[in-house]
């Protein structure tokens, strides 16, 4: 954190040395009852793994993706990506459906302008939804600043082609 102009430098950090990239991931749900598999694109690492859920970083397209499972009971995918692409988004971009591998996806879209001192990006966001067996959601969150890519659901195929077990 530098005090002085209010700016925090965040370093991306492969957690895992040993294995520079990663080409499929699984997230234990349900009180280590079930799981779920997924595939990533080349050049992945991931960066966080806490109870949040995961959080990689891809290299050749400099986007982020969070990847969890959550727990609810009184909404669904569906509901979910609804709500929240109903709200007050600084510029919607898409919202839909997708199916791959037999599930469907709810997903929406939008880019926020940040302004700084001496420039101005956009950043550009995915939220995708997916209902489980069990009654939990799969979510994907996609971010990137200045890379429109982040914002297309064709993007997300990959982290959507899921294995449940």
């Amino acid at each position: 954190l530098d005090d002085e102009v209010g700016m925090l430098w965040m370093e991306d950090r492969n957690l895992d040395p040993e294995l520079a990239y990663i080409s499929e991931d699984t997230i234990v749900y349900g009180d280590g009852q079930h799981s779920l598999t997924y595939r990533l694109p080349e050049h992945c690492m991931l960066t966080i793994d806490n109870i949040a859920g995961k959080t990689y970083f891809d290299e050749d397209h400099q986007v982020y993706i969070q990847t969890n499972v959550l727990k609810y009971t009184w909404m669904t995918a569906r509901d979910m990506a609804d709500s929240i692409a109903d709200g007050e988004l600084s510029r919607p971009l898409a919202t839909g459906e997708t199916t791959v591998g037999g599930r469907t996806f709810y997903y929406y879209t939008y880019s926020v302008m940040e302004y700084g001192k001496n420039e101005t990006s956009t950043v550009y966001q995915f939220y995708g939804y997916c209902d489980l067996e069990d009654g939990s959601i799969y979510s994907i969150r996609g971010y990137a600043e200045d890379n429109p890519q982040a914002a297309d659901e064709a993007y997300y195929l990959e982290w959507m082609n899921i294995s449940v077990f």
